[in-house]
């Protein structure tokens, strides 16, 4: 019966022997899976803030291009003056103005009508250089008689 109970013991041993340092190598890949995890999670909430940030750059710029807009159109209305070039800038957006002024007699009327196409430029950034450049571009049509 002692020999039964030694070899059964000896037995055991060996197997806990084989079995040794079996949790080492999954603790590692459970650690490794854990890392991947977080950070493919760090680079979405990355993307996510980059998105947002440029999704609000992108709406300043449609407001600055829009204001640029009503600049040309008091110019237009003040000076009679198709504004073109350098426009005045807005919360660090840089416009540019392009104007084409066509005249034109309206009917057998004395009134001379002038219409003015105005494109503005709004652009934050360098194009190519910085990752945050934004810019937009809007257009009017508008018509003057005096």
């Amino acid at each position: 019966m002692k020999n039964i109970l030694n070899h059964s013991l000896q037995r055991i041993n060996k197997l806990r022997a084989r079995n040794k340092g079996f949790a080492l190598p999954a603790a590692i890949f459970f650690i490794v899976i854990v890392l991947l995890i977080v950070t493919f999670m760090a680079k979405i909430q990355d993307n996510q803030i980059s998105t947002f940030s440029l999704g609000l750059q992108s709406s300043k710029a449609y407001f600055a291009a829009s204001s640029g807009i009503e600049w040309a159109a008091y110019i237009a209305t003040t000076t009679s003056a198709c504004p073109t070039g350098s426009a005045p800038t807005v919360n660090g957006f840089s416009l540019t103005a392009t104007c084409t002024k066509t005249g034109y007699a309206e009917g057998s009327s004395t009134n001379n009508v002038f219409k003015y196409e105005v494109q503005i430029k709004a652009e934050s950034g360098t194009y190519g250089s910085t990752p945050d450049y934004v810019s937009r571009l809007l257009s009017a049509t508008f018509y003057l008689s005096t």
